[in-house]
């Protein structure tokens, strides 16, 4: 999965989980992210002063708590023009949502940065007023019998054109995704959701093979297209790309 929207999405969980339990967020381990940043606006509007800075998710969440936080929401795009640049940092367009009182809503968004030295990624992330936020809530269905349908269909064309290997990941992401009680074999790589979401967060994982050299961006067009099938790789592709983002906001968001 894109690590940028797998960060946000473990964040977000982890805050949900923290929130309905009236405990201190749960520790989230960023193995690939050296320095993590959460820059807040200023309480008073009218002033030049930057906001407080928080120089870790705890104290990022300690601080949305302080301001009386009531709920947090995950947000994304469910298309994308050019899947091609979903292999770069920042593209995914994700956002944390944040629900005060007097409906106040802010939002995060990221800004990831590679230490070429340390070889790992600074992340900064800056709130912004949402003007006129939807007067409810997000809410997302649960899709997973499309997604299911999409899998299948992936599946088969990925083995029409003799695109094997991916051809096993889809069935792969199909299995996870028919199996009611499925568990990470590592749990540590899924986001703080309920048990009874693993099963459609696992599928989406998986099936999420969107990215630069060696993806489903990479040679599989050129293969449809040897086979006259680019408009079927097109369709697929971006069916399934919905598919999977409308999984994770329908995971992270439902409970």
């Amino acid at each position: 999965m894109n690590g940028e929207m797998y960060q946000i999405c473990c964040i977000v969980a982890a805050a949900k989980k923290a929130l309905a339990e009236y405990t201190d967020i749960q520790e989230i381990p960023l193995p690939y992210v050296q320095n993590i940043t959460f820059q807040f606006l200023p309480e008073n509007h009218f002033t030049t002063k930057k906001g407080y800075q928080a120089n870790n998710i705890a104290d990022w969440f300690a601080y949305c708590k302080n301001k009386n936080l009531q709920d947090i929401q995950f947000l994304c795009p469910v298309s994308v023009k050019d899947r091609a640049y979903l292999g770069f940092s920042n593209t995914s367009k994700s956002r944390i949502i944040c629900y005060y009182p007097h409906d106040i809503v802010t939002f995060f968004t990221a800004v990831w940065e590679f230490d070429q030295v340390q070889k790992a990624w600074n992340v900064f992330y800056t709130e912004q007023i949402w003007e006129n936020p939807p007067k409810q809530k997000l809410h997302f269905e649960n899709n997973s019998k499309e997604l299911q349908s999409v899998l299948e269909q992936i599946k088969d064309f990925a083995t029409q054109i003799e695109c094997h290997y991916f051809a096993n990941v889809f069935e792969k992401a199909h299995h996870i995704l028919s199996t009611p009680k499925y568990e990470p074999i590592n749990q540590i790589h899924a986001p703080a959701i309920p048990t009874a979401y693993l099963s459609i967060y696992g599928a989406a994982a998986m099936a999420d093979v969107f990215g630069a050299m060696g993806s489903w961006n990479d040679e599989p067009p050129y293969m449809a297209h040897q086979k006259g099938l680019d408009d079927v790789y097109e369709t697929l592709s971006n069916a399934l790309l919905q598919n999977i983002r409308l999984a994770l906001l329908y995971i992270i968001n439902a409970w």
